[in-house]
């Protein structure tokens, strides 16, 4: 049995110790910000890749240690408890140490999966994406009735009934980082196909004439937004989830999906606004290969 606290290594993964020095990660530059996309390392900082890339053998090992430790947790309960060292946790220390110096002060592109009325499109354009609030939503529940696109009857229980001062939605919007995640039919079709979102839908998902109203509103909409990364709260750090981006482009398992979504409780600039109609929507989704695409 291994002792508690002490270096591990498996020479059945065949795992020499890497130790330092490696690269250092230098000193800060005052960089213009810049808006990246989490799944494509041509838009991250011009650095940060070629700063990771002399990390990756040490990377490479600290994954295969980390599996090795966990098989053997299944039968040793003490490794469960008194995990031992990685001996190549410095490296990973510093490459996470790099995302997160090279990526603060950045915007990351986010998508908002929803469904907007063609009168909301250029108001969403030229003031940004708000986050979720009751008032918000009454007020454009009443637009939307003064425009006769719903009926008296409907907007009263849309009023009287929704979800936006749950905990879990109210002050803010969601966003998928991770442009896979727009594939999935099951994570995001009832946004696409309900207006109001989620707040609305799953509050009458047994009241057939306001979903049937939910559906007839406009049109299945992406809004595209530059998010600060800052203000992006995801469960884990944004350098974090870079670096698990990076590692899993490259064949490396962390143990975690690379593929992630997040929210933020600030009001965030909106970059463009890409309708059902549009040719990226279809390209984005890939809503053609779907059960029932939305509209």
């Amino acid at each position: 049995m291994v002792a508690p606290f002490a270096p591990f290594t498996d020479d059945s993964d065949d795992c020499p110790t890497i130790r330092p020095p490696f690269p250092p990660i230098g000193p800060s530059v005052t960089m213009t910000p810049q808006s990246v996309r989490a799944d494509d390392e041509t838009t991250w900082p011009s650095t940060l890749v070629g700063r990771l890339d002399p990390l990756l053998p040490a990377l490479r090992l600290h994954e295969q240690v980390r599996r090795a430790i966990d098989r053997r947790a299944v039968k040793d309960v003490l490794l469960r408890v008194r995990r031992p060292p990685n001996p190549h946790a410095y490296a990973r220390a510093q490459a996470l140490a790099t995302c997160e110096t090279l990526i603060a002060g950045h915007r990351l592109i986010g998508y908002h999966c929803t469904r907007l009325h063609a009168t909301e499109v250029p108001s969403v354009l030229r003031d940004g994406l708000r986050p979720l609030e009751a008032g918000d939503l009454g007020r454009r529940i009443h637009t939307l009735a003064s425009l006769g696109a719903v009926a008296r009857s409907v907007t009263e229980r849309m009023l009287s009934k929704h979800l936006a001062h749950d905990d879990n939605r109210r002050g803010m919007s969601w966003f998928v980082f991770s442009r896979r995640l727009l594939e999935g039919e099951s994570g995001v079709w009832r946004l696409f196909f309900h207006w109001g979102g989620e707040a609305l839908y799953a509050a009458h998902e047994r009241d057939a004439e306001v979903t049937a109203a939910l559906q007839g509103i406009g049109t299945a909409c992406i809004v595209e937004a530059a998010v600060p990364v800052e203000q992006i709260r995801s469960g884990d750090s944004i350098g974090a989830r870079l670096l698990r981006a990076y590692l899993a482009r490259r064949r490396i398992s962390d143990g975690h999906d690379p593929l992630f979504e997040g929210h933020t409780t600030q009001r965030v600039p909106v970059l463009r606004v890409i309708q059902r109609a549009d040719p990226q929507f279809k390209k984005l989704t890939r809503c053609h290969r779907w059960i029932e695409a939305p509209t």
